[in-house]
């Protein structure tokens, strides 16, 4: 009874929040306007995220782009993920290891030489909090301890000033290689990032909470850090930016407390200001949609595309009925999980793949 009442309460203040929205101004941003000759190309058709089991099992472990990609139908996808962690990249401060997205590369251009009607493109993802390496854990203090899928792990002061510059400067890296490779098209803003690649997600459990009040996570700090998340990526000009965007969820009363103004409010302050540069994103895609993420969507559908998509987590979704829902709002790339691939018939896969591109 409890569990009803509470999604019914949810459900009375998304549709609160919707009246609230419907009444606000045409879209910032032109719907159509993606085409920038600084820019690569942007992303269309349908997406890969890759096997995030290394994250999951939090056993830190290492992505494996490389089967991940082998996996796949050939002429069915467009995009696939380039996962890689920060502990990979960097295992010490002055280092920087890209093994795994050269050999990754290598492998999508294989790819590509064998099917070159139907060619990938790729994101770049680079997952921190969790798997965030140790010396980065420790910076501006000791490494945080907190609860994850239910299972401990350790994150780091992301929003402190010695966790962001350290972080700035691996952008600034990575930018100086790849910025200018045309198969990375976009790389997924993943600034503030604590127990997955999303930086709207925090721990909500109670240890967790109050392991972040006393390493000073503050809503202030935390909304602060999501709204400048942009400036750590400066430096990736001509890549697009793709940020998951959820509703913000407070802590400072030591309870969750779900704030949904201002995630409309960066959304629309980061299309005003990143135009076709910005993509905005979602990773609950579903049908229908949870009560949370509804306002969500409608303020994303409201600011126009670019959009992209991912697939809310494969268990009792409706996959038809999901990326339909995910295509009428205009989504340009929708991301499924790779569990649920051999599931979907090539000739669904092609369809949806055609839709999306249509958008």
């Amino acid at each position: 009874m409890r569990a009803r009442a509470f999604d019914v309460f949810w459900r009375v203040r998304s549709l609160l929040f919707l009246l609230a929205i419907s009444c606000t101004s045409s879209p910032i941003w032109p719907a159509n306007a993606e085409d920038n000759p600084g820019l690569k190309p942007a992303l269309h058709g349908l997406g890969a995220m890759g096997n995030p089991s290394f994250h999951h099992h939090k056993n830190y472990g290492i992505p494996d782009n490389i089967n991940d990609i082998a996996a796949l139908p050939p002429g069915v996808f467009d995009v696939a993920i380039i996962n890689v962690t920060w502990a990979q990249l960097q295992p010490n401060p002055n280092s920087l290891d890209t093994t795994a997205i050269g050999r990754t590369l290598d492998a999508v251009r294989d790819y590509n030489a064998r099917h070159p009607q139907k060619p990938l493109a790729l994101r770049l993802r680079v997952w921190a909090g969790t798997d965030a390496p140790a010396w980065a854990k420790e910076l501006g203090g000791t490494a945080i301890s907190i609860q994850q899928w239910n299972q401990s792990a350790t994150i780091g002061r992301f929003w402190s000033a010695p966790y962001r510059q350290a972080w700035q400067k691996l952008q600034i890296a990575l930018a100086g290689r790849y910025d200018a490779e045309p198969l990375i098209r976009e790389i997924t803003v993943t600034s503030c990032s604590s127990i997955s690649s999303e930086p709207f997600v925090l721990p909500i459990d109670q240890s967790s909470i109050e392991s972040l009040h006393a390493a000073g996570l503050t809503d202030a700090a935390y909304q602060k850090c999501l709204k400048s998340a942009e400036q750590d990526y400066e430096a990736w000009s001509t890549t697009r930016l793709e940020y998951p965007i959820n509703p913000f969820r407070g802590i400072d009363t030591g309870q969750m407390v779900v704030n949904w103004d201002f995630s409309v409010a960066l959304m629309q302050a980061w299309r005003q200001r990143m135009g076709a540069r910005g993509v905005l994103s979602n990773y609950d895609l579903n049908s229908p949609l949870g009560p949370r993420v509804v306002p969500i969507y409608e303020a994303m559908k409201k600011l126009g595309r670019p959009i992209e998509l991912q697939m809310f987590a494969p268990r009792n979704v409706d996959l038809d009925a999901s990326v339909a829902s995910g295509i009428s709002m205009g989504a340009e790339v929708i991301e499924l999980w790779n569990v649920v691939i051999p599931t979907i018939s090539p000739s669904k896969l092609q369809q949806w793949s055609r839709d999306l591109k249509a958008n």
